[in-house]
């Protein structure tokens, strides 16, 4: 679907010659990427308007896409398979919120929460062979996601010391990017072989 709808727009766009068709793979690409996040990104808000948890949201942008953007992790292969996915793992993360409002003070959270950053902290940026950085591409992105999981670890202290329940929701969406930079990480060595 979402290719598709790239497709026909990039169809128009080189037409009227806004777009060079030289580039129409890359900007296909590009337009099917800005839908999908686009729609995801509505689709979350409304889930949130409607679950009455905008906190969720806020935690979703604030934690979880910074993090995944610089750290990486398992893509799918298909952008409907990633709009379903991500659209159930958001709706999962916000019955866990809702059952567990007071996750931060739960041991094995904590636990699973400090692994996650381990995780994060080791083997990030996970190099993707679909999409190639230079070597100073990654270095800088590891010094980034070393500095947001500094950010991360100190609002962490920061607001589990006020009681403030948007650590909950930090604590869930970073165990989410470690687990899917892990599914990277094993389905790039499964490659190897």
């Amino acid at each position: 679907m979402f290719r598709y709808f790239a497709e026909n727009i990039t169809f128009v766009l080189i037409k009227n010659k806004v777009l060079n068709i030289e580039k129409r793979d890359t900007y296909m690409y590009a337009i099917e990427v800005i839908l999908l996040n686009s729609i995801l990104l509505l689709t979350f808000l409304g889930v949130s308007i409607v679950g009455k948890n905008l906190l969720l949201f806020v935690g979703f942008l604030l934690f979880f896409i910074p993090i995944r953007t610089f750290a990486g992790g398992y893509h799918a292969k298909h952008s409907e398979v990633c709009f379903g996915m991500s659209l159930g793992i958001y709706i999962v993360a916000m019955i866990i919120y809702n059952h567990f409002p007071n996750l931060y003070k739960n041991l094995y959270a904590v636990v699973l929460f400090t692994l996650a950053i381990i995780v994060l902290f080791i083997w990030s940026p996970l190099k993707n062979p679909n999409h190639p950085l230079t070597d100073c591409q990654y270095d800088r992105n590891r010094r980034i996601v070393f500095t947001i999981i500094i950010i991360y670890t100190v609002l962490f202290v920061f607001f589990s010391k006020i009681n403030c329940k948007i650590v909950s929701v930090e604590v869930i969406f970073i165990i989410l990017a470690s687990v899917f930079l892990l599914i990277g990480k094993l389905e790039s060595s499964k490659r190897a072989f």
